[in-house]
């Protein structure tokens, strides 16, 4: 093993062999993957147990972990960046312990065999730029509104039907008011905003404390001005919170 370079790979290391390797990834925050025979025990909100067979192990340079069976896109089991991950030998295994500490869960990779260890300084700058068309937005704006418009919001149903048009989305806040919610995907104009005061006006005929949100990553100064007036209320929204959401 050359530990003056920032790539390791190692075919059929012994335990031993790969302990070494391991703790080198792991102290010079490197990403690590490796191909073994483990199984695999879970304590936290609920307990699992993954009898022995074949996986696939990633430990990324923030310290998220996932566990992979030979078929499926999802992981078995995983644990959110800056887990706290611990080794202990018992001579024919190592047990990787991977723990959480808020809320606390723990995972503990009973490693038996090793066919394959990659250890890497991976180099990524690239910007992501997602491009969702106004369906895919409204879905994800309707399935974290607590997360992206208010906490303790939740939707009722999209595009619903009034005499003045369709809602984008209907829902309800913490304190049992319905929202209606319009969104934009770009600039948000004095358009949009006689939009959604179109609907809220609708439904305060029966309901005066209907609330009325624009959702959009901007909004020009003049249609700022007119939510202020029409006792509207705007939120912003980039692409940037929703990706992060998407990637979580």
């Amino acid at each position: 093993m050359d530990v003056g370079q920032s790539l390791i790979y190692k075919d059929r290391p012994s335990i031993e062999e790969f302990k070494k390797i391991l703790l080198y990834g792991l102290r010079r925050k490197y990403t690590i993957i490796f191909l073994t025979n483990c199984e695999v025990d879970y304590e936290g909100r609920s307990r699992s147990y993954l009898e022995p067979g074949d996986r696939i192990v990633i430990i990324k340079e923030d310290r998220s972990i996932l566990i992979h069976r030979p078929k499926g896109y999802k992981p078995v089991n995983w644990q959110p960046s800056h887990t706290q991950v611990q080794l202990k030998d018992e001579g024919n295994r190592l047990k990787l312990i991977c723990i959480r500490v808020k809320p606390r869960e723990k995972i503990t990779i009973g490693i038996y065999r090793v066919y394959i260890v990659l250890v890497a300084k991976l180099i990524d700058v690239g910007q992501f730029h997602m491009h969702l068309t106004e369906e895919e937005l409204k879905l994800a704006v309707f399935n974290n509104l607590s997360q992206l418009v208010e906490e303790g919001m939740r939707g009722i149903t999209m595009e619903k039907e009034v005499r003045s048009g369709k809602i984008d989305i209907f829902a309800r806040d913490a304190e049992g008011n319905y929202v209606v919610i319009e969104l934009k995907k770009g600039k948000a104009t004095e358009k949009d905003v006689l939009q959604l005061n179109r609907y809220v006006a609708e439904l305060r005929e029966t309901n005066p404390n209907i609330r009325g949100i624009l959702v959009s990553p901007q909004i020009a100064s003049e249609a700022m001005e007119m939510i202020k007036n029409l006792r509207l209320e705007y939120k912003k929204v980039t692409f940037k919170q929703i990706e992060k959401l998407s990637f979580q």
